[in-house]
């Protein structure tokens, strides 16, 4: 589980990173004229970048919150310019930058410049890459979660269903990776109110995490509670009781009645 920051460490992280973006795009314009190696400054501006936005990932939202994301912005821009004056406009680094800020505006709820940014990425990945390179595969997954969340559900299930065949190809069928597309994508079916083939996708994840991870794994908790709202959407109120329970008898033993 991910421990999220307490409100004194989100405003102390927050004025930290800001204060770090800054005094990194000062020292790569200034440090050069120290005769310190241009490519030494770049890459540490950049890694320091990457390893922010990894965390941001990780925690899945902007560390330090919508003050800390609003005074970043306009430096996102600044690593995208500066990798594509170091880099050119189709590195595979370029693509690396736009997919993680693209992370970081679809947890702001900024879809329509995630996508964007998920669109690039992608094109830069497919042309450089190939269509089935791990983060080309990546991007198309993004893009297909964020077209969900402007309410294309569509355009989203084209995505999300040409992102899963690509996955069972490449990572096999009961891959991480793989799991988690199907789950996207039966997320989208169930939005689209098509029960039965999202209900279909559910059992199919819940049967290999069962397998694979184990009955209390969490992932195998939260695909037992997914096929239990299916089957609620679908007036199944009897199988859903029963799974909800189990779900919460497992959550119990596994972390305790205080854990919310």
């Amino acid at each position: 589980a991910i421990r999220m920051p307490s409100e004194v460490e989100a405003q102390t992280e927050s004025a930290w990173v800001l204060a770090h973006a800054l005094l990194s795009e000062w020292g790569r314009k200034q440090l050069g004229q120290f005769g310190v190696e241009p490519e030494m400054i770049f890459n540490r501006w950049t890694d320091w970048w990457f390893r922010f936005l990894d965390r941001c990932f990780t925690a899945g939202q902007v560390l330090g919150g919508p003050r800390q994301y609003a005074a970043l912005v306009e430096h996102f821009s600044a690593l995208v310019k500066g990798i594509e004056q170091n880099r050119g406009t189709e590195s595979p680094k370029l693509a690396a930058a736009l997919r993680k800020i693209g992370h970081v505006h679809r947890f702001m709820g900024r879809y329509a410049v995630a996508e964007t940014c998920y669109r690039r990425s992608l094109t830069i990945g497919e042309k450089g890459l190939g269509p089935e390179d791990p983060d080309t595969l990546t991007d198309l997954n993004s893009l297909g979660l964020v077209l969900a969340s402007r309410g294309d559900l569509d355009a989203a299930e084209r995505i999300l269903d040409q992102a899963l065949r690509a996955y069972e190809r490449v990572r096999g069928m009961e891959h991480p990776e793989t799991l988690t597309c199907i789950n996207s994508l039966a997320n989208v079916l169930a939005d689209r109110n098509d029960y039965p083939r999202a209900e279909s996708l559910y059992r199919r994840v819940l049967e290999v995490r069962r397998r694979t991870l184990g009955e209390e794994h969490a992932d195998t908790l939260g695909s037992l509670n997914n096929l239990a709202t299916i089957l609620r959407d679908q007036g199944n109120l009897t199988g859903a009781e029963l799974l909800y329970r189990q779900t919460l008898e497992a959550r119990e033993r596994t972390l305790g009645l205080q854990h919310r």
